[in-house]
């Protein structure tokens, strides 16, 4: 079977190479455990994409440029006011003999001329400084055509004076006779002054060019870790008005949320929505619906914190870097790896002080021994962790069942009732998939499940159901929670209703509970409904297909393990399920559902109704057992004092016990403190 989905879920493993003088060859390791774990390093370890890192490159090299070009329009400028304000000076002085002084002559026009050119240079400089800065579209349009101006006014006053040889006569006449002198030394070193026009106009050419292309490649969305590939449509934020739109005021370590409407200086800063699809359907929407215009970033951080996980994401950020060094050594064939490779991945790892203090910030994980054969200390897993992980393994062999049908429902989720393999490769870990799972799920289910070319993709394969005509009719998982409430609510409003519950000290407004009322019972084609869905062409179609995205995300994080998932790694099945909104933006919108994370650099959302107090509420194997890891990972070296004073480990079986302080010694690429 050909596997290079795992190669394309991660492009960065083409390239790398953790060390070439490693025990053993990344390449040359194929049908084994490390070849089935070895996309998940890459897909921890690599930072970003090769096309996302290139594209970053260029953008930020762009913008330098157009910033130090602008620089040199500014510096015109400023030269500009200074000799007109010089002049102004001069003439003043030659008329009344005072400085600035009160008189009755005006000065020539040509000085105030020189003064407002100036001006305009220095405010063209400022717009193009915030436009390279933000890589803003209008704003870089705006740039381009004030330059474009400029070149147009400086190409037609140079016409103008080589084709009018009168042109002196229309000057009036300057007593200062600073005006003449101007004159004779451009005369006099006409090849100069030539060659700085040349370059002034150079430069004013180069900065449009600059910002042509800096506008085409568009603003940089790389840092939120949003991976939607194409332009999101403009969409009908439902309940995102009175959340994540609002205005934070901490104080006394509790967050309040103040509603837009209650802030006059907010309100300067909305604006109307982007023109939808279908005609003038947004120039009718209520000013409730209006969105606000500030970035990603900014929408993130205006989300209400929910303590109890961002508790359990600030341990899980190291339990999944634990996790792919462990990874690495269940993938050697001798269950070990040398330190020196693993200093060598410590930056796709994010390890930021080192391999060898990872490795000793979690004593109860790794074991650090040295091979008198190979001459270098090798990290092995404790028998404790080798439990852990083997007790993993054999609880997604255990469920093979329980993976087949999830599958099965991923793909009935789809339009097409296929996905692509690379798709899958991403989230099979959070799927409780086994490590084989293309040999133990899907080749030994060759009645459900079959592999076909790709035909938008080469070297890629989609994975698809055999016989579609026979499609299972599904459950979704939020009708459970439905059929317990129908005893204590009325069916109206539980037929098309999630389960709600907010972050702790977020205060709801009675405008907002009618709304959310009023969307509960909204209908919406569920999941598993092939072709459902709405018009984007009207107000409650947007609405449906809002709420069928929210559905589709509901489902898709019920079916994980541990009911959480990266937003990176969701959003590759946006175009699957035919969600044509921004992933991130709709678990935004919807706290009550959803809550999003940013611990370790990465978005993490969590569904709401399976956790109560940080754990899960209806636990599995393999969920427990990587809480029996994650457990290990918290405790990191509490109540090892001994071993922190120095002590070696005992020998075992042939390996002898190495001193940390000699290993990281050794590590001649970073330098470590070993105080604790």
């Amino acid at each position: 079977m050909n596997r290079v989905e795992r190669d394309n879920a991660s492009p960065s493993a083409h390239h790398r190479e953790i060390s070439s003088s490693s025990c053993f060859s990344l390449s040359r390791v194929k049908g084994s455990i490390w070849g089935a774990r070895f996309p998940f390093f890459f897909t921890f370890g690599s930072l970003e994409e090769e096309g996302g890192s290139m594209g970053w490159w260029v953008r930020s090299c762009l913008q330098s440029v157009l910033k130090l070009v602008n620089s040199m329009i500014g510096f015109t400028g400023m030269g500009m006011i200074l000799y007109a304000l010089w002049m102004l000076r001069s003439w003043y002085k030659h008329v009344d003999g005072t400085s600035f002084g009160g008189s009755g002559s005006t000065p020539p026009w040509f000085i105030y001329t020189f003064l407002g050119l100036g001006i305009s240079l220095c405010l063209i400089t400022c717009v193009g400084h915030i436009a390279a800065e933000t890589a803003n579209s209008h704003c870089l349009s705006c740039y381009m055509v004030f330059v474009f101006l400029l070149i147009t006014l400086e190409a037609a006053i140079t016409a103008f004076i080589f084709l009018n040889r009168d042109w002196e006569e229309d000057f009036p006449e300057d007593p200062t006779g600073e005006f003449n002198e101007l004159k004779n030394f451009v005369k006099s070193n006409f090849e100069m002054c030539k060659w700085i026009g040349l370059l002034v106009v150079a430069t004013q050419a180069l900065s449009i060019f600059t910002a042509m292309v800096l506008r085409a490649l568009g603003p940089d969305s790389g840092t939120d870790c949003d991976s939607d590939d194409d332009s999101i449509p403009a969409r009908l934020p439902l309940l995102r008005n009175q959340v994540h739109l609002s205005r934070l005021e901490v104080g006394l370590g509790r967050v309040q949320l103040i509603h837009p409407s209650r802030s006059l200086k907010h309100r300067r800063h909305c604006s109307v929505l982007a023109t939808m699809s279908g005609g003038a359907a947004a120039a009718c929407l209520p000013i409730l619906f209006r969105r606000c215009k500030t970035t990603s970033a900014q929408y993130v951080a205006s989300r209400s914190i929910d303590p109890t996980f961002e508790k359990l994401m600030e341990g899980y950020k190291h339990f999944l870097k634990v996790l792919a060094v462990q990874d690495l050594i269940l993938g050697s064939p001798t269950a070990s790896l040398p330190l020196p490779v693993l200093s060598a991945a410590a930056p796709r790892l994010r390890l930021s002080r080192g391999a060898a203090h990872f490795v000793r910030t979690f004593p109860r994980i790794f074991s650090l021994l040295y091979d008198p054969s190979a001459a270098q200390p090798l990290v092995r897993l404790t028998p404790t962790a080798a439990r852990i992980a083997s007790g993993e393994s054999d609880a997604a062999s255990t469920s093979a069942p329980d993976a087949v049908d999830r599958l099965r429902r991923l793909l009935c989720m789809s339009s097409s009732r296929s996905l692509p393999l690379r798709a899958v490769f991403r989230v099979w870990r959070e799927l409780g998939l086994p490590d084989d799972f293309e040999d133990s799920i899907i080749a030994r289910n060759s009645t459900i499940f079959a592999l076909r070319t790709n035909p938008r993709e080469t070297n890629t394969h989609l994975l698809e159901f055999v016989d579609q005509s026979q499609t299972p009719n599904f459950t979704p998982a939020v009708d459970a929670w439905r059929c317990q409430e129908r005893n204590q609510a009325d069916e109206a409003e539980l037929k098309f209703a999630f389960k709600q519950g907010f972050p702790p000290g977020m205060r709801l407004t009675k405008n907002y509970r009618a709304r959310l009322k009023e969307w509960q019972r909204l209908p919406y084609a569920g999941p598993y409904d092939v072709g459902g869905g709405g018009s984007a062409r009207s107000k409650a179609g947007m609405r449906a297909l809002e709420k069928r995205a929210v559905g589709i995300a509901h489902e898709f994080l019920s079916l994980t393990v541990e009911k959480m998932v990266e937003v990176e790694k969701i959003s590759h099945f946006r175009k699957c399920f035919r969600v044509d909104l921004n992933i991130r933006d709709l678990f935004l919108d919807h706290p009550g559902m959803f809550y999003l994370s940013t611990k370790g650099k990465r978005h993490t959302v969590f569904l709401r109704e399976a956790y109560y107090k940080g754990r899960l509420m209806d636990p599995n194997p393999i969920y427990e057992a990587r809480r029996r890891l994650l457990e290990l990972v918290l405790m990191r070296r509490r109540g090892m004092g001994a071993d922190s004073a120095g002590r070696r480990p005992s020998r075992s079986e042939g390996d002898v016990g190495v001193d940390m302080k000699e290993v990281c010694s050794s590590d001649s690429d970073t330098r470590y403190d070993f105080g604790e």
